[in-house]
């Protein structure tokens, strides 16, 4: 399985795609992953990084699985959270829908804003970051460019996978019905942790969003 590259929708920024390109997404769900902090074992530039988590997620959720590096988390400049949801949404409206949106640590708040949507069915938020957290962890964090994250409860389906001691009351008000695991011992990168992956695979074959049970390979 290959990772495709397109430049043509974030002026020049580069757009990947597990398991073909953008225009090959006619039906079914597509995962739209925004990783956040491209941190891994071994460092690699982020287009490098997020191309590895994106191929290892399309295989096991067998799905396609479109990615970009948020401006800010890319190796430049400050992450501002409503330019990230706008490039986002950009990305969105070039696939289509329905949409899985899978967002970790910093990119969290975005992801909770794309669950707004009508074409997104459901968010999965991996170790979400407030933005306090990721000040103190270092993120090179635009305060003032913040989501405004007040309003109804998200009706899409919500997973969230989180550290077993983080705090996440913020996210149970805005996803009441949110299905939760919570992990111990979890990597430092926790997107990479196997068990993470496995959960949002077995999340996203399941379809919650519409009660469909995926029937197990003979």
């Amino acid at each position: 399985m290959g990772v495709v590259s397109r430049d043509d929708i974030l002026d020049g920024r580069v757009v990947l795609t597990a398991s073909g390109g953008l225009d090959d997404v006619e039906e079914g769900v597509t995962v739209l992953a925004l990783f956040g902090a491209t941190e891994a074992v071994g460092g690699g530039p982020p287009v490098e990084v997020l191309g590895g988590f994106a191929d290892r997620l399309a295989e096991l959720s067998r799905r396609p699985v479109v990615t970009f590096a948020p401006r800010g988390l890319d190796g430049g400049g400050a992450f501002r959270e409503r330019e990230a949801l706008a490039d986002a949404r950009r990305v969105l409206a070039e696939v289509g829908g329905p949409v899985v949106v899978l967002a970790a640590t910093v990119a969290a708040g975005v992801g909770v804003a794309l669950g707004r949507d009508e074409r997104v069915v459901g968010v999965a938020l991996v170790d979400p970051w407030t933005i306090g957290e990721a000040v103190a962890f270092g993120v090179n964090l635009d305060t003032d460019a913040s989501i405004d994250q007040s309003g109804d409860a998200l009706a899409c389906a919500v997973l969230v996978v989180t550290d077993h001691e983080r705090d996440v009351g913020a996210i149970e008000t805005i996803a009441p019905e949110a299905e939760m695991h919570r992990l111990s011992g979890a990597a430092r990168s926790f997107v990479l942790d196997a068990r993470v992956l496995a959960i949002v695979a077995g999340w996203i074959e399941r379809a919650p969003w519409s009660g469909e049970v995926a029937s197990p390979e003979a």
